[in-house]
């Protein structure tokens, strides 16, 4: 199949969503730095900002993903093939010239994602480790006051009569 304007165009619009998607991942690395800061400096309300913050920019991720995803599945039927290819698939499909910036966009953003999982994983075990601390910390304290239960998240939580029902999850 030939390469017409129409079609330049269609391209040029997967790479503008692909740019945004992962304008999207690199705000998120911001985010989990600023979220990884909060943890270290034991800020609990800007912890819960962040936590949200954090959510929400996934929110907005997965729709500029599925955006792109859309704009790759349509390229993918007008050429003939099948709906569901990754852009990498798409490679052969698309100009000669236009080949190379995809491949660099696909090299960020595989690196941005890997980051992004990264820097999530290491946040949570901070967390974790923080929880840890501070369950210990209580325990040593008022260890008669000190109950663990189960949160509405299925996961292990700390209670303490002393403080009218503090919930330290772990």
């Amino acid at each position: 199949m030939s390469v017409g304007p129409l079609t330049l165009g269609r391209w040029d619009e997967l790479a503008a969503a692909l740019r945004a998607e992962l304008a999207e991942y690199g705000g998120l690395l911001a985010l989990l730095d600023e979220q990884r800061d909060a943890i270290m400096a034991r800020q609990v309300d800007r912890l819960v900002d962040m936590n949200a913050e954090v959510e929400a920019q996934m929110r907005a991720a997965a729709l500029h993903r599925q955006s792109r995803e859309r704009l790759g599945s349509d390229l993918a039927m007008r050429f003939g093939g099948r709906g569901d290819l990754t852009v990498k698939e798409l490679l052969p499909l698309m100009p000669p010239a236009s080949r190379p910036m995809f491949e660099a966009l696909l090299e960020n953003g595989s690196s941005l994602l890997e980051k992004a999982k990264d820097k999530a994983r290491r946040n949570r075990g901070m967390l974790s480790r923080a929880s840890e601390v501070n369950e210990e910390i209580l325990r040593r304290l008022q260890p008669r006051s000190m109950t663990k239960t189960y949160n509405a998240r299925g996961t292990v939580a700390l209670r303490s009569s002393v403080s009218g029902g503090l919930d330290i999850s772990a």
